[in-house]
């Protein structure tokens, strides 16, 4: 990560070339660049190094506080207003593309809905683009349980071994074998029985079957798992290995599953 010269009128070209290109990449019009920049350098912190990558968080932290948050909120006028809006999309639009690209679209116009009814609920002007992130996460995660209608580990050891819920799971019709029903609903039972055994067993266990149901049972790809479960791709590859470890070496729920296998 490279430094900036601590000469002062070096460093101030400098933060000037940092912040304008930010300016252009995002094409964020909302306050002038000097207005940013001038916020920059106010806020160097006193003899230590200086990084681009510091330069451009103050300026972004700049950006959200004084021209981006109070302009969706309508503070800076109509016209500012839609100009935030637009600048917004593009930059969730481009997130979303990268992550969910065939959603992208849906996701990004229905984040902006909520952030012009939520945007007031920030409470820190400076993390305005944080916020809006979240609320796209979040809009993200709805989307995937809506149009893949994926059933989370959650909502699956809430249901009876047959897949109705709890609450209104009724009798079934009797078999043409009954011995035959039994044992095959005794060993669902006792899968999904040994499941929540292991998913209680700790926090960090439920996190990495819930892992390995959304990958391999729900055929999501890891960012649309680590949408999920809120976290990063990588940390997803990791409870995954690690929730895939955990399945096989329980003899317990390999017996059972292999018995299940055989009765199919």
């Amino acid at each position: 990560m490279s430094h900036l010269e601590p000469d002062a009128n070096i460093l101030h070209n400098q933060v000037n070339t940092v912040v304008a290109k930010l300016l252009n990449d995002f094409e964020w019009q909302l306050l002038p660049m000097s207005q940013v920049a001038e916020g920059v350098v106010a806020v160097f912190p006193p003899s230590q190094p200086t990084t681009v990558e510091y330069v451009r968080r103050r300026a972004i932290s700049i950006y959200c506080a004084q021209g981006l948050h109070p302009a969706v909120l309508g503070r800076l006028g109509p016209p500012a207003q839609q100009r935030a809006f637009e600048e917004l999309g593009r930059y969730l639009y481009r997130v979303a593309l990268a992550t969910w690209r065939d959603l992208a679209q849906d996701i990004t116009q229905e984040t902006l809905v909520v952030l012009y009814e939520k945007a007031q609920d920030c409470r820190t002007p400076e993390a305005f683009l944080a916020f809006a992130l979240q609320k796209q996460r979040d809009t993200a995660k709805k989307w995937l349980r809506s149009v893949r209608h994926t059933q989370s580990l959650d909502e699956l050891l809430e249901t009876d071994p047959f897949g109705e819920p709890r609450a209104t799971a009724t009798t079934t019709a009797p078999a043409s074998n009954p011995a035959t029903e039994t044992i095959d609903r005794e060993l669902r039972e006792a899968v999904v029985q040994r499941l929540r055994t292991l998913r209680a067993e700790s926090g960090r266990a439920g996190r990495q079957l819930e892992a390995v149901w959304l990958r391999y049972v729900q055929e999501m790809s890891l960012e649309e798992c680590a949408t999920v479960l809120e976290t990063t791709p990588a940390n997803v590859s990791v409870l995954l290995n690690r929730g895939l470890e955990r399945l096989r070496s329980d003899a317990t729920l390999l017996t059972l599953a292999e018995e299940l296998v055989q009765e199919k």
